[in-house]
C-alpha cells in the first residue's frame, strides 16, 4: 500500500507495539528501554505535564539511554535528567 512500510519479520518478532496512557502513574512494563521515541505527543499537553512525562520517561530508561522527541517540542526550561545530544536527541547519563 502506497504511504505504508512493513517491518521485516525478523525485526518484527522482536518489537511490540501497544497502546499507552502517557497520564498513567505507571507504565505496564517492567524492563528498562535503551531508546524512547515520543514524538509529536508532549506538544498537545500543558508544560506541568510534559515535565512530568520526560520524568516518567527517564525513570523507564536505562542509564545511557536515548528518548528522541519531535522537533518542534523541546526540554528548554525543564527540570530533566537528561544530557542534550542534538535538536530533538536526549541522553540519560551514565550513573
Amino acid at each position: 500500500m502506497a504511504g505504508y512500510y512493513r517491518i521485516h519479520p525478523t525485526l518484527r518478532k522482536k518489537l511490540n507495539f501497544h497502546r499507552l496512557n502517557l497520564f498513567s502513574n505507571s507504565f505496564p512494563w517492567k524492563a528498562k528501554f535503551q531508546i524512547i521515541f515520543c514524538r509529536n505527543a508532549m506538544i498537545y499537553f500543558d508544560r506541568e505535564n510534559q515535565e512530568d512525562l520526560v520524568g516518567r520517561l527517564a525513570q523507564n530508561l536505562v542509564p545511557g539511554g536515548y528518548l528522541l522527541i519531535g522537533h518542534v517540542e523541546s526540554l528548554a526550561g525543564f527540570n530533566h535528567p537528561y544530557e542534550t545530544i542534538k535538536l530533538a536527541i536526549y541522553r540519560l547519563p551514565e550513573r
